[in-house]
């Protein structure tokens, strides 16, 4: 219902009356935003590292109307972060339900950037649908653990956080004009990692429909970290002179820290040695000890996906042509990249393929040879290093994920698979090419496919009518909020170009939707 100020909406949810705000779309449309609702109570004080709890009530109308300013200290350093962003045009006729549209943002499980200047609705709103985005726990917040139950804190609190907010969307999005039985998860990066667990993990079980699983997996290189004592080595490194055997003591410690502090060093406690045993970073998804009130991951995920109980809930999975070239910068710049690959080829192996030391030099040995052959390798390679890091970082989860779906949902209820490869070119579009450290360096990153849905990401504005990147903006739309509605991605669009987008299948190769200015179905090719 509107407010008496014309320019507001009030809605009425489980917790208290939100109010919003008619804004306009850089595309010529209303939509109401509601921007910063928590869904959970602050995991302040002694909730730190802690599972979420749930959100209290609130008497009086929520003020939801502005964004807070998009700055390091709203978006990094606000502990009391988990809120979520609301855009519809459907909020003033709850009676049509529309379909729902649930981001989770990628960030390699230190950052989740969820703030109208990065990651809008302008382009998804065109059509019927409703977007969610929102912040959860990342780094030490959100993925610190202990074994002790005493402690309290099992791990994984980030991926908690994920579900607790997909529960407020049950509970309320009716209210917003949503439909809480037609709601699509997706995300790329550690967001797509990240919808993974929820698909194979009970905890998340009839929480969504659908999913959209870009460039990652439970398989991801961040997607299953060690427990290597790291909450003792950071409040070490933080000042705390405890033993290792006091870890309960570290953590109280650590309550006590700033959060700017614990940000400003939480990723600097990973040793030269466990970079060279192929960790990419500290934080991300673990092994939960012991049962508690929300346990996430039990189990590793590969035998996590024997029982999922996804197998009959649609799903669309890729990634991008040149995923690799995120890494371009480190390789251009960094000969210890190059002299790594020849002296300890292990390093070049993922972690969560093997931690076996005798193993691992096997296939650094092999992986060497099948991408660099004999000779030594150097930057005059690095189209095979971007083909090398797009293929271990990145295509390597996206397959796993896939290829265990397929074999598992033969004994189990089958729902489709769909199967896409991004590789629109846009020199000028893509902020891998020209704002980071690949600039100017031919081909499709890895987030690439993301520009084209969330308005504000690639940081250039929105695409002129007439472009190349405009159509491809309006088909990424068109696949994606098809999926989103019919639990099919086929559109009239597509069927210009491929007549049918066929799912996949065991039984079959990999045949994909390989999308570009003019798609078309093709082997995968990775």
């Amino acid at each position: 219902m509107k407010g008496a100020d014309l320019n507001n909406v009030i809605v009425y949810s489980s917790c208290g009356p939100i109010k919003g705000v008619w804004e306009t779309s850089s595309l010529d449309y209303k939509y109401a935003a509601f921007y910063d609702i928590p869904y959970a109570k602050p995991p302040l004080g002694p909730l730190r590292f802690k599972d979420p709890e749930p959100l209290e009530t609130w008497p009086n109308i929520l003020d939801a109307t502005e964004s807070p300013p998009y700055t390091y200290e709203s978006q990094v350093l606000d502990e009391d972060c988990l809120k979520l962003n609301v855009y519809s045009k459907n909020v003033e006729n709850p009676c049509s339900p529309q379909p729902v549209m649930v981001f989770i943002t990628g960030g390699f499980f230190i950052r989740s950037p969820s703030h109208k200047g990065i990651v809008g609705p302008d382009y998804l709103l065109q059509k019927d649908v409703i977007l969610i985005t929102f912040k959860y726990r990342c780094g030490a917040l959100g993925f610190l653990s202990s074994d002790d139950p005493e402690i309290g804190i099992p791990g994984n609190a980030g991926l908690k956080d994920q579900v607790i907010l997909l529960r407020w969307v049950q509970e309320n999005i009716a209210a917003f004009g949503g439909d809480p039985h037609n709601v699509t998860i997706f995300g790329f990066s550690a967001g797509g990692c990240s919808i993974h667990y929820h698909m194979i993990s009970p905890l998340s079980k009839g929480l969504f429909q659908k999913a959209i699983i870009m460039s990652a997996s439970a398989f991801y290189v961040r997607g299953f970290m060690p427990k290597l004592g790291w909450a003792v080595r950071l409040a070490r490194y933080l000042g705390w002179r405890g033993e290792d055997n006091e870890e309960a003591l570290a953590f109280d410690f650590l309550r006590g820290v700033n959060i700017a502090d614990i940000k400003d060093k939480e990723e600097e406690i990973l040793t030269a040695q466990d970079r060279q045993n192929g960790l990419p970073s500290v934080y991300g998804p673990t092994l939960e000890a012991y049962r508690s009130r929300m346990t996430m991951i039990i189990e590793p995920p590969e035998e996590m996906m024997k029982n999922a109980w996804s197998y009959g809930i649609p799903l669309m999975i890729g990634g991008t042509l040149n995923e690799g070239l995120l890494f371009y910068g480190d390789a251009k710049n960094n000969p210890d990249v190059w002299e790594n690959i020849n002296q300890t080829p292990s390093t070049i192996v993922p972690y969560n393929l093997t931690q076996d030391p005798d193993k691992r030099k096997v296939f650094g040995d092999k992986m060497k040879l099948f991408y660099f052959g004999n000779d030594d390798a150097t930057v005059a390679d690095i189209n095979t290093y971007i083909d090398l890091m797009g293929d271990t970082s990145y295509w390597y989860s996206v397959y796993r994920a896939l290829m265990g779906r397929l074999k598992y949902q033969e004994v189990t209820i089958k729902a489709p698979t769909w199967l896409y490869h991004f590789s629109f070119n846009s020199p000028e579009w893509y902020k891998y090419r020209v704002a980071i450290p690949a600039s100017g360096y031919p081909g499709v990153a890895h987030a690439d496919d993301t520009l084209f849905l969330l308005s504000n990401y690639s940081g250039f504005g929105v695409p002129k009518r007439g472009t190349r990147e405009y159509d491809m903006m309006q088909l990424m739309v068109r696949i994606y909020t098809s999926f989103a509605t019919n639990g099919d991605p086929n559109n009239e669009l597509l069927a210009k170009s491929i007549g049918k987008w066929t799912s996949v299948s065991a039984s079959q190769p990999l045949i994909c939707c390989n999308i570009d200015s003019t798609p078309e179905m093709l082997e995968l090719p990775e």
